[in-house]
């Protein structure tokens, strides 16, 4: 049996689970938490940080399960 070779596409975000489907709940969470934010409030880099890996910890584990088992179909696509 002989394996073929293809070129996939440099930094595909169709191949990258990080960008489609783990980061967008993340950064849309992200935000909504800072609209309930009073305007005058800064956040340092140590409280952004554990505000990000708080929100990050809370997704659904059904979340996770989605995106990886949409990778075979992902890796269909782009082949």
């Amino acid at each position: 049996m002989k394996i073929k070779v293809f070129q996939s596409p440099k930094r595909s975000p169709d191949l990258s689970v990080m960008d489609y489907a783990i980061w967008k709940p993340i950064n849309r969470a992200m935000r909504t938490q800072e609209k309930r934010f009073n305007k005058r409030k800064r956040e340092t880099r140590i409280e952004y940080i554990a505000r990000l890996r708080r929100t990050a910890m809370g997704l659904k584990k059904a979340v996770i399960n989605n995106a990886i088992q949409n990778m075979e179909e992902r890796c269909e696509r782009v082949y």
